[in-house]
């Protein structure tokens, strides 16, 4: 009988002891689904504003010392239809050169000296007599300038008319002679051969290519944007220029143009590249507005996130609903279109637990990528109502969800003012000073790939240009 007491105490005490030691619940879920990554982002083309800007004054310097000082040499009565007349034009000063919208106007000082023949017959006999005069004068030109598909300077310059400054008179025998209208009539006849000279002179001496070309070189070095934790580069790779038309403030000739490139963001150490120096045609626009159009691929990899959920995360402890749990170990990864976090957990529940949600921008201030539609994963979900229903409080998911704020700004706002710095470089920051105004940044896709999250982002900012007069 003893025996047959002590095993029923040693029963009830067993029952007993079961229900006094405090549950633990055991989580085991399956692993969501797996799913195929969204498709790599597409790149792009960005849109660069590159005002240039020539001083006109080097032009005109150009112009003056390119000029021959001999225009025309007729040495002979014989030309033009035997006009009795040898011609020598020759240049007096510098040509004096200005420019007004797409017009330039030339004023070209000429020193003209002439030996005019005279012929008549006396008594049957030829007589001929010849005298020298010389005289002054300032030739007007007006070219309509353009920018030609070979990157150089075409004009058509046509001939305007002529203000004296002294008149050929002469007088021969007691008698006057106004030789206006013949010296009028030979350089209206000679004006041809100088509007081609000044054609030929402007295209050769101003280079547009030149000038884009410090540029082009220089925008497809590698630009370093952060140096902190993990190197990340800037690459632009230049496809192509378009130009508008020319204009003038007076002191320079203006051009508004912009570069088309594909930009990339890399990691790691300084990426290889290579300078490709030769151009692509020019390309043509009435109109081309001064500000910068960027679109760039910025990464947020799992591999950072995760060095920051375990830093901040990792061995925290949690009182929920009455429920202690600790965080062991959490860890970030992609599958689909969504990111799944996985989360290691030890106290009133021990095992793991799976988190997803969809990455989206919030316009705030940091212009920001936060996981919306966090939740538990549906094999979470129900293993949760099965053992530890407390756990599917927001408290859990909300501790969690506000680690997931990536900031974009403090990463790419400085990418146009870098990219600005390396036009600088090139001979356009000698004439221009730029200033970038009105920042303006937004998300245009974001993609979930095996390494971390994608996102195209799209930066735009206006471009302020101050002419420095050198």
């Amino acid at each position: 009988m003893k025996l047959n007491l002590s095993f029923y105490q040693a029963k009830y005490c067993l029952i007993l002891g079961i229900f006094l030691i405090p549950s633990c619940s055991q989580l085991k879920p399956d692993e969501p689904e797996k799913l195929p990554f969204d498709p790599p982002i597409q790149a792009e083309m960005s849109y660069i504003a590159t005002p240039i800007a020539l001083e006109i004054g080097t032009l005109r310097e150009k112009v003056n010392s390119s000029l021959k000082e001999v225009i025309v040499n007729d040495e002979s009565y014989e030309n033009n239809n035997r006009d009795n007349l040898k011609l020598k034009i020759v240049r007096m000063g510098k040509i004096n050169l200005q420019m007004q919208g797409n017009e330039l106007s030339y004023s070209a000082p000429l020193k003209i000296y002439a030996d005019k023949r005279f012929e008549t017959k006396i008594l049957g006999k030829q007589l001929q007599k010849s005298q020298a005069l010389t005289f002054s004068l300032i030739a007007k030109f007006k070219s309509k300038v353009d920018i030609g598909q070979d990157w150089k300077l075409q004009s058509k310059t046509t001939f305007q008319g002529i203000e004296w400054i002294e008149k050929p008179k002469l007088s021969l025998l007691s008698i006057n002679f106004d030789l206006t209208k013949l010296i009028e009539k030979i350089l209206l006849q000679e004006a041809p051969h100088i509007e081609q000279m000044i054609d030929n002179l402007a295209h050769d001496q101003l280079h547009l290519d030149k000038e884009i070309l410090h540029i082009w070189t220089e925008l497809q070095k590698p630009i370093l944007i952060n140096r902190q934790h993990k190197k990340v580069w800037i690459k632009a790779q230049p496809m192509e220029f378009t130009a508008s038309h020319i204009r003038s403030d007076g002191y320079h000739i203006l051009i508004d143009g912009k570069i088309g490139a594909m930009v990339e963001t890399i990691f790691g150490d300084h990426p290889t590249y290579e300078i490709i120096e030769k151009l692509p045609p020019l390309q043509r626009a009435n109109e081309i507005p001064n500000h910068c159009d960027l679109n760039a691929v910025n990464h947020i990899h799992y591999a950072d996130i995760n060095e920051i959920l375990t830093k901040e995360l990792a061995e925290k402890e949690l009182n929920i609903e009455g429920h202690t749990l600790k965080i062991k170990n959490i860890r970030i990864f992609g599958n689909g279109s969504f990111i799944v976090l996985r989360v290691d957990v030890k106290g009133d529940a021990n095992g793991t637990v799976f988190l997803k949600g969809k990455p989206s921008y919030t316009d705030d201030e940091e212009q920001t990528i936060h996981i919306q539609d966090f939740d538990f994963d549906i094999h979470t979900e129900e293993a949760l109502l099965q053992t530890a229903d407390w756990l599917l409080h927001d408290t859990f998911k909300s501790l969690i969800q506000e680690k997931l704020h990536f900031p974009l700004k403090k990463q790419v706002e400085k990418i146009p003012s870098l990219i600005y710095e390396g036009i600088a470089k090139g001979k356009v920051g000698k004439k221009i000073e730029l200033q970038l105004e009105n920042m303006q940044l937004k998300p245009k896709q974001i993609a979930i790939h095996e390494d971390g999250i994608a996102i195209m982002i799209n930066m735009k900012t206006n471009l302020q240009l101050k002419l420095k007069h050198l």
